[in-house]
């Protein structure tokens, strides 16, 4: 799987601290290798595409295309939504 990250969405991870910064950077790569071990929920809506990851206090929001993840928004957890 390949993961995409925006220039913004970068940004934020590069103003983390070292430990929350490795923390959410291995649980993006293991989005598809295992999701089982991951706190993962779809959004609610109509589609249900777009899902959720809880990294302790940091959500991301991102959604699976073929073979590809595009995540979409990275913040912490009042601010994403």
């Amino acid at each position: 799987m390949s993961l995409k990250l925006g220039k913004q969405l970068q940004k934020f991870l590069k103003n983390l601290p070292a430990t929350q910064r490795n923390l959410v950077l291995n649980r993006l790569n293991t989005l598809g290798d295992s999701d089982r071990n991951l706190d993962i929920k779809p959004l609610k809506g109509n589609k249900r595409i777009y899902f959720r990851l809880r990294v302790g206090q940091i959500r991301v929001i991102f959604t699976r295309l073929d073979k590809n993840i595009f995540v979409l928004k990275i913040g912490f957890r009042g601010d994403v939504y």
